[in-house]
């Protein structure tokens, strides 16, 4: 049975090197169970719920300020009108994955005491759960899935030493291969550690991938000049014909404006 455990601490991370806004989930003995990247509608919601432990541009703002800010935040407003409704939340619970992107059922209540479940996107979830002060759980099985989730490798360098190890061993191939924001976390991370040797690897690996997509920009460029009705033709296969017509038209209206 995939059993759910129970959320302690949540730490809100603006990552600089990957120009993203995370939140943290922990347990009770301090342990890291998941990282879940926030989307720009929820991150006003975190902010001001964490920003005055961790950021001193809090201080820049009144009282006043602070309050209207909070308030216009859309989920303050969805709780406001299921507390008009005498709604209650109580729990939130991060149960799925799916290309990337995590998700969570949300459980409340109505004015009768009836209990009803939605699914939502995990940093909308999260947001509300915070506001709300409910409790927040995290499927067993999804701790181990988030680790592992291409999407969300790259936030675990800092806090994986098996896949920092993993990242060291790998060939220079294997390193090129990666996402460009890993070789730029990976790179941060080494320098941090005083792995000079790591660190050495990998700008070679930034310096090969960077030439490498230079070399395919200018072929495809070549091959654009030279055969511009053979390149559309690809495009309708790779594209979809529709698709190719509704951008083509697209940059004809432009054309056309300017």
């Amino acid at each position: 049975m995939d059993r759910e455990i129970k959320i302690y601490r949540t730490d809100f991370e603006i990552n600089r090197t990957t120009d993203s806004r995370l939140v943290k989930l922990l347990d009770r003995d301090d342990r890291l169970l998941m990282i879940v990247p926030i989307d720009m509608i929820a991150v006003n919601t975190f902010f001001w719920n964490f920003a005055e432990h961790s950021d001193t541009s809090y201080d820049r703002y009144t009282e006043a300020e602070k309050e209207r800010i909070q308030m216009s935040s859309l989920h303050s407003r969805l709780l406001d009108v299921m507390k008009m409704l005498d709604g209650e939340m109580w729990k939130t619970v991060i149960d799925d994955l799916q290309d990337g992107q995590v998700f969570a059922t949300v459980y409340f209540t109505d004015c009768n005491d009836e209990p009803y479940s939605v699914p939502a996107e995990a940093s909308d979830a999260l947001a509300l759960a915070i506001l709300s002060s409910c409790d927040i759980y995290i499927k067993e099985s999804m701790t181990a899935i988030s680790k592992n989730a291409r999407l969300h490798r790259v936030y675990w360098y800092d806090h994986d030493e098996e896949l920092m190890a993993e990242a060291r061993n790998a060939s220079l191939d294997e390193l090129v291969s990666l996402p460009p924001q890993d070789i730029k976390q990976l790179l941060e991370t080494a320098a941090r550690n005083e792995d000079f040797k790591f660190a050495a690897r990998l700008k070679k690996a930034d310096e090969a991938q960077k030439q490498n997509i230079e070399a395919l920009t200018g072929m495809i460029n070549q091959y654009l000049l030279e055969n511009p009705m053979k390149f559309i033709e690809d495009m309708k296969k790779e594209l979809g014909e529709q698709n190719l017509i509704i951008r083509y038209l697209d940059d004809e209206s432009e054309t056309e404006e300017n």
